[in-house]
């Protein structure tokens, strides 16, 4: 049996009423509410099925969902969205491989342009065959970007994935987990350095994340993937953007890699600065010495 799991709902804050107060007239309550004291968020929900047995239909509802959250999210004058996807399992049958756990998936945004695509596809390949894992193939990603508003379309990235071997050794999923994760932080890393417009939406043996700079109800229609009955999951985390801190782009569309959330707004410099005065500590056994390259942890040109 399938179970739909909270869709979040407006979170807006309002002020308590004096209770030695009349209460207001209904024409009147609108007064009560401090503009200063607002609080807009994402929508955000997920559905699963409790036996783990994975089906188109899983995702079917996640679509409907989130395009029902479209008062949860934020549009310019263009229809340009400020970002909606979801996170879903892999889906093995659609894309030909499998067995579960024995092919990861890289979802990347990279660069529009040829020289810098190239340079790009390179340092992905070289980094995860670096860290001792083997590249299988990659596959450009059926879009649509008619669906798309102008200021979204003007900075459409290529939307690639990468089909990842494991490392040598017993296959463990963890493992594999920790090293993928590695290497997401090296290529990021290294893709800064190099100046190169790079973003992993995702990169695991288990997850893989759809997302896009446009509303839920678009999300189906730009992504190819999403409407075929082939796409099969147990679970999937969905999510309508509300920019809050920064302006709508691309790489900040949720899901994330592990997550979605719905309120950033006050949070922002804490979470930085907590993690910073941290990160000298920052110790694992499972990471030994890799746990260098896995710093800064935060992102600190973003906010979510």
């Amino acid at each position: 049996m399938s179970h739909l799991q909270g869709a979040a709902g407006c979170n807006s804050v309002q002020q308590t009423p004096d209770p030695n107060q009349p209460a207001p007239r209904p024409e009147r309550a609108f007064r009560l509410l401090d503009p200063w004291r607002e609080r807009d968020a994402c929508g955000v929900g997920f559905v699963a099925r409790a036996d783990g047995a994975r089906s188109s239909h899983i995702l079917s509802m996640a679509l409907t969902a989130v395009a029902r959250l479209a008062h949860r999210g934020a549009a310019s004058n263009d229809r340009s969205g400020d970002g909606a996807g979801v996170l879903t399992q892999i889906p093995h049958r659609l894309l030909g491989v499998g067995p579960a756990e024995r092919v990861a998936l890289g979802m990347f945004f990279l660069p529009a342009s040829r020289p810098e695509l190239d340079t790009a596809l390179d340092l992905i390949e070289s980094v995860l065959v670096t860290l001792g894992m083997s590249v299988l193939g990659w596959r450009v990603v059926p879009v649509d970007g008619g669906v798309l508003g102008p200021l979204a379309a003007a900075h459409q990235p290529v939307i690639r994935q990468v089909f990842v071997g494991p490392p040598l050794g017993p296959l463990n999923a963890p493992v594999w987990e920790r090293r993928l994760y590695l290497a997401r932080r090296v290529i990021e890393r290294r893709a800064a350095k190099a100046g190169l417009d790079l973003f992993v939406c995702s990169l695991s043996c288990r997850t893989v994340v759809y997302k896009a700079l446009l509303v839920g109800t678009e999300l189906p229609g730009f992504y190819a993937d999403l409407r075929s009955p082939l796409f099969e999951t147990a679970i999937a985390v969905f999510h309508q953007r509300y920019s809050t801190n920064t302006m709508p782009s691309w790489p900040l569309a949720q899901p994330f890699r592990m997550l979605a959330h719905n309120g950033e707004i006050n949070t922002l410099w804490g979470n930085r600065n907590a993690m910073q005065a941290r990160e000298p500590a920052l110790a694992a056994p499972a990471w030994e010495r890799d746990v260098e390259q896995l710093k800064p942890v935060i992102w600190a040109e973003g906010s979510d």
